[in-house]
């Protein structure tokens, strides 16, 4: 029988070849391909004839070894990695219509994508994209274009034909497309000569690739959302460790909890998880968050801003349950915590603060931009309690008006410098904030407008619009971005002991019965006193 195999030799040598492929070119008479890749096995199978060719002479080699098996010589027409992964095969295929005697064998070989990935960890655990960034047969535009579906589908992507002479700068070109979708500190890597002698290998960030220098013979791996670092290798999570039981206690699971926290209500329900047989760890975005939460040594505290990312990978311990008790007015956080949660499925319970009852003796906008060209219209001095952050909006407003309330902490105050606020305006203060407190500020500054956002009983916003109230300032009030739906601190608190009671099972955690039932039993209670003391001082409505 005329048989020509198209075999994939894997990353190179012998050591990298699949069985199959080693039976292959044992029974072939003639092997033929790339100069590069007939040395890889020249010196194993010397016996053989060898028929080769340089670059671009694919068309011309496909015919040279169809037309040796069509005059009787089993042939092998070899690739490096796998044949059908930027292989022959499909070249060979197309040509072999002309041939219709010779039965076409393709073998598969190890594909670069794999044996690089096996070199730096398990990067492609989880779905991937594999792309040639060569644009010798592929328009650059049509790379582009699948650079961004991959990174916009979250792929962990590999790179092949990453750069050459002519392209030197086209690794860099990729990352910087990337980056518009995954983080700087996004794990990657590169391995050269892969299975061959002058082996090479690094691991990196995406930020770090970017500046990379590597040729034809490297592939490049950048990883996913779920990727990480793990002892120096890159490790995409698939999500087995969700299943994986940890940290049990008297041969029940423990509860995990992640709390996202940093405001009254994240430090409340932080207080009272201590009291619980559960694990639970908190997250604040500050280090002003991280100090109010001190006295709760026992607490594991996340410190730091997390970008959707980290989310992610943190989540990705193993978590029964997210808590997102971060500020009403955090609203791209709130959708970040809610997306990661979503990612991976985990239950979320946002807890949300009653909105204010504004009377028609206050001025309501929507946004800071809003409120400074309301002051514009306004005369007298002005207390800003709405944070740091906003003070970019108000650049318009006369300076020598402006008082700004902010905490002591050098962000703030470095965002105070670039507002140029001078320093004698600068109210550098830890609350809670009293309404005696408040006015003696107004008094002490002559403050005839009090700027704030609608942050609730729980933010201070009643001390606020009693002290602007008596000393008959104006109230200028930031409304809330969204529109929220969540629970009140008891309404989560009893789901999280709900929860931990469904853990536990029937005959675990007896105390967690009692203290769910005793909780419920004080839910409406507490929600009644609590729109009672907003009603008498005119606060918040549902």
């Amino acid at each position: 029988m005329k048989r020509l195999f198209v075999v994939g030799l894997g990353p190179g040598g012998r050591d990298g070849m699949t069985l199959e492929a080693k039976k292959a070119l044992e029974q072939s008479e003639v092997i033929c391909g790339y100069t590069a890749y007939a040395d890889l096995i020249r010196e194993d199978y010397p016996e053989k004839e060898y028929l080769v060719s340089g670059m671009t002479k694919e068309v011309e080699r496909c015919h040279m070894a169809l037309l040796a098996a069509q005059d009787g010589k089993t042939t092998a027409m070899i690739c490096s990695g796998d044949a059908g992964v930027y292989g022959m095969a499909g070249l060979v295929l197309s040509l072999a219509e002309k041939y219709p005697e010779t039965e076409v064998v393709i073998v598969a070989g190890v594909t670069a994508a794999l044996s690089g990935a096996a070199r730096l960890g398990a990067p492609l655990m989880n779905d991937f994209a594999v792309i040639s960034l060569s644009d010798l047969l592929t328009p650059k535009d049509v790379i582009e274009k699948r650079l961004r579906a991959a990174a916009a589908g979250d792929f962990s992507i590999c790179l092949y034909n990453p750069s050459s002479k002519k392209r030197a700068d086209y690794l860099s070109w990729a990352c910087r497309i990337v980056s518009e979708y995954y983080a700087p500190d996004t794990p990657c890597g590169w391995v050269r000569m892969i299975g061959r002698q002058d082996e090479e290998k690094k691991t990196c960030t995406l930020q770090e690739l970017t500046k990379e220098q590597v040729d034809m013979f490297t592939t490049v791996f950048i990883g996913s959302s779920r990727t990480s670092f793990q002892n120096g290798l890159l490790v995409t999570k698939r999500g087995y460790e969700k299943r994986v039981a940890v940290n049990r206690a008297g041969g029940k699971e423990k509860l995990r909890i992640l709390l996202f926290g940093g405001t009254t209500e994240g430090r409340e329900l932080a207080q009272r998880l201590l009291t619980l047989p559960v694990i639970f760890k908190v997250s604040v975005a500050t280090p002003y968050g991280e100090e109010l939460l001190q006295d709760l040594p026992q607490a594991t505290i996340l410190a730091g801003r997390m970008n959707r990312t980290q989310m992610e990978q943190e989540m990705e311990k193993g978590y029964d349950l997210v808590i997102d008790a971060t500020h009403p007015y955090a609203a791209e956080v709130s959708e970040n915590i809610r997306q990661a949660a979503q990612q991976e499925q985990i239950r979320l319970l946002r807890v949300c603060r009653r909105a204010s009852k504004v009377g028609s003796d206050c001025y309501w906008v929507q946004d800071a931009k809003e409120a400074a060209g309301l002051l514009q219209t306004l005369s007298g001095n002005v207390l800003l309690t709405t944070g740091s952050k906003e003070l970019a909006a108000f650049e318009g407003v006369e300076k020598e008006r402006l008082y700004v309330r902010v905490l002591p902490s050098k962000e703030a105050l470095d965002l105070c410098e670039k507002a140029q606020i001078p320093h004698s305006h600068i109210l550098a203060l830890q609350g809670p904030f009293t309404t005696a407190l408040n006015i003696a500020l107004m008094e002490q500054y002559h403050i005839d407008i009090l700027v704030t956002k609608d942050g609730g009983k729980k933010g201070g916003f009643l001390e606020k619009q009693e002290a602007a109230r008596l000393q008959k300032a104006a109230l200028v009030v930031i409304g809330r971005p969204t529109q929220e739906e969540g629970y009140s601190v008891e309404e989560a608190w009893n789901l999280v002991l709900e929860s931990l009671y469904a853990k536990g099972g029937a005959g675990g955690y007896a105390q967690v019965e009692d203290n769910a039932a005793s909780g419920r039993a004080k839910l409406s209670t507490a929600v009644e006193q609590e729109q009672q003391v907003y009603d008498t001082k005119g606060g918040a409505v549902e």
